[in-house]
């Protein structure tokens, strides 16, 4: 049994994850962007440990960056749940205090879990009579700390404290994408798939999980356990751990759901979809790519009925990122056309969300599920339809900035640079040319913004990239480039040559 030498050494695992999370870059940011006005910031965490995670890195962020502290509250039972609106209320503030953190528990069992998500309506339900006293009582953030089901519910039982959310962030292990290079396609998510599991022990998870085993009605709780060990083996590369515990934990819940005489929990129901996606990375990563895809298929299967028959319109976007996960697996399994074909079920949703429900935050999503598709016609030869996509990603990433949204930066750039592989390979210099100084004039346009280290670091490796990719220009060819620059033709020589 491999054992961690000291806890300081997972919690630095822990954190070192976290700050690769651009949800919570983009947190960062708004703090270093307005850390004196008045913002209501739901905040999304996959368990009560990464809660306590973020807390602690969000308090010492305050206490290094701004000498401040960060009022905390903890809600310990579902009463006080029920009076957060007393409880906001009676909160006393000082010039020393940054930021209100205010959070409850996240329960596993499914008898706590129903008591707590009635606590959370009651509670939002009277919250929601006071927006515009609270929004006068506090000139600093407020965080709002819940579990993902947390989301609806404040949605629905809090409109009106709903419309004036600043920001939402959702602390989860990364998406599956494409990392942009039209000559490989691989998941895509910092280094590593499961980067924000990284700080989970999945030995410590299984040791838990033996004391559950056998024991009756502790079921669910097993099976939690044993998908966050999977995530954990699979942050660690090891595969076949993975799939043994990924698959003890699907064969748990299906017996669960099997047992329910038809009255099936659907949050049960959503953990096995979070399971068979673990499991088919897991056989991903072990060359298994159609057993993989047999895997998507189920957890695909099981949103939709619950998204389409089961109303539950909120599940609508993880029915998105389920399709992309699929195209990623087809698309490595060289099946382009089948990679296409989910990367447009997946936009087709996401521009409903975006554009009919107005779910402006999930544009970046969409721009992504665009640059995915865009990734893939490039590699089926279609650099027409690839370039189309690309403009459509960079349309909505504009969208994104406009918002204030610059954690997108990277991303932005990297999609810069994808669109001008396509055009070079077209020999369209004009507009490579025209990327090229779009793409390097982003430190003029936002470089009044005090962004972190790494984040900086990011963007600076993302322009350095273009230059490679311009570098793979023949001479004669780049000269073209440089005329059509115009006044920076000069200026991009420099950099290139």
């Amino acid at each position: 049994m491999i054992k961690i030498d000291a806890a300081s050494d997972l919690i630095q695992a822990r954190l070192n994850a976290l700050f690769e999370l651009s949800e919570w870059q983009k947190l960062l940011i708004h703090f270093d962007l307005a850390p004196d006005s008045f913002a209501f910031i739901p905040f999304f965490v996959p368990d009560s440990s990464w809660a306590e995670l973020c807390r602690n890195a969000l308090a010492d962020f305050l206490r290094d960056t701004e000498k401040k502290q960060l009022l905390v509250i903890n809600l310990e039972t579902p009463d006080e749940l029920k009076n957060l609106a007393s409880i906001f209320f009676d909160l006393k503030t000082n010039e020393k205090t940054g930021a209100v953190w205010i959070s409850a528990p996240i329960p596993f069992q499914k008898d706590e879990l129903a008591e707590w998500k009635e606590a959370w309506r009651e509670g939002m339900a009277r919250l929601n009579q006071y927006r515009n006293p609270f929004r006068e009582k506090f000139d600093i953030p407020v965080l709002l700390v819940g579990a993902e089901w947390t989301k609806e519910i404040t949605r629905n039982m809090a409109p009106d404290l709903w419309s004036v959310i600043t920001i939402s962030v959702r602390i989860e292990p990364p998406d599956i994408s494409i990392i942009g290079d039209t000559q490989k396609i691989e998941f895509a998510a910092t280094s590593n798939q499961f980067e924000g599991w990284r700080g989970v022990d999945p030995y410590f998870a299984l040791k838990e999980a033996e004391r559950l085993r056998g024991q009756q009605g502790k079921e669910l709780g097993l099976a939690h356990l044993l998908y966050r060990a999977a995530n954990g083996f699979n942050a660690r590369a090891k595969y076949r751990e993975s799939l043994q515990s990924s698959t003890e934990a699907a064969d748990i819940t299906q017996q669960l759901l099997s047992e329910s005489n038809g009255k099936i929990d659907s949050e049960i129901k959503l953990l096995l979809v979070d399971i068979l996606n673990t499991k088919g990375i897991a056989l991903w990563r072990q060359g298994n790519l159609a057993e993989a895809i047999i895997e998507y298929d189920k957890a695909i299967a099981i949103r939709e009925r619950l998204v389409n028959k089961e109303n539950r319109g909120e599940l609508a976007n993880a029915l998105a990122t389920a399709y992309l996960n699929k195209g990623v697996a087809l698309a490595n399994q060289g099946n382009l056309a089948g990679a296409v074909a989910e990367y447009d079920k997946a936009i087709e949703i996401r521009e409903r969300l975006v554009n009919e429900e107005n779910r402006g935050e999930l544009a970046n999503a969409l721009a992504a599920a665009y640059l995915n598709k865009g990734v893939a016609l490039d590699s089926q030869g279609n650099l027409a339809g690839a370039v189309e996509s690309f403009d459509k990603a960079i349309k909505i990433r504009n969208f994104c900035l406009a918002r204030n949204e610059f954690h997108i930066l990277p991303e932005h750039i990297k999609t810069f640079r994808n669109r001008i592989i396509v055009l070079i390979k077209l020999e369209d210099w004009q507009r490579t040319a025209g990327d090229f100084v779009t793409a390097f004039d982003f430190k003029n346009r936002w470089g009044h913004i005090e962004f972190p280290e790494h984040f900086k670091n990011l963007i600076e490796a993302g322009r350095n990239e273009i230059v490679r990719s311009l570098r793979e220009v023949s001479v004669e060819n780049r000269e073209v480039i440089y005329a059509h620059a115009g006044e920076f033709g000069e200026a991009i020589r420099r950099l290139v040559e």
